[in-house]
């Protein structure tokens, strides 16, 4: 499949990675309302939101990472520059830019300003799909990290960077993350959620 066509697609299977999330989220939400079948077992919904949140993750991860395979695909040569690396031809098939990408180990960054960072110097900044990501998506991508991290592995640093997000929200207790996520109108989740599908269209037009 030419490349073009593929990241449109990719750009696609996210958004329904996305629109899977919010409709089971709503299914969830309808079991743990007033009558609802979950209604006395509130922690089967906000477990089930924190692993909503895990997935919707999970899904902008590969996401990024694909936008950002496919487009170095297009033109090596600023990955070459910054390497010392000869790289010929310098339009590479998909599975080669990813191999040139993880030869060290596994693709991976710490937040958005470290994606967008790394692909200023693989890509060019005026070719990095990266640098059209306003604020808010910035925020909703760097946010889910938080919490999938501290849903995953539970440790001191990942409850104490939970606690930081808590804080610049002006929360002073601390909910659990299924809680925090369930909480507002429209839920958290729903908002990262709508905010992702905003960021795909403008990494991929």
């Amino acid at each position: 499949m030419p490349r073009a066509r593929r990241i449109v697609q990719r750009r696609q299977e996210f958004v329904e990675d996305l629109d899977g999330v919010k409709a089971i989220a709503d299914d969830v939400t309808t079991f743990g309302a007033v009558g609802g079948t979950w209604a006395t077992h509130l922690w089967k919904t906000h477990a089930t939101f924190e692993m909503l949140a895990v997935r919707a993750y999970t899904a902008w991860e590969s996401f990024s990472h694909d936008v950002l395979i496919l487009t170095l695909a297009t033109d090596t040569k600023e990955l070459a520059t910054e390497t010392g690396l000869s790289i010929k031809p310098r339009r590479v098939t998909a599975d080669m830019a990813e191999a040139l990408l993880t030869a060290r180990g596994y693709l991976e960054f710490r937040d958005v300003s470290d994606l967008k960072g790394r692909a200023r110097k693989w890509l060019g900044q005026a070719r990095s799909p990266f640098e059209r990501m306003q604020q808010a998506d910035v925020d909703a991508a760097n946010e889910l990290r938080v919490l999938r991290n501290f849903i995953v592995h539970r440790s001191r640093q990942s409850e104490q960077t939970y606690e930081e997000l808590l804080l610049r929200r002006k929360i002073t207790s601390a909910p659990l993350v299924g809680e925090y996520l369930r909480d507002g109108n429209p839920p958290r989740l729903h908002q990262h959620v709508e905010q992702l599908r905003l960021t795909a269209g403008r990494l991929v037009p």
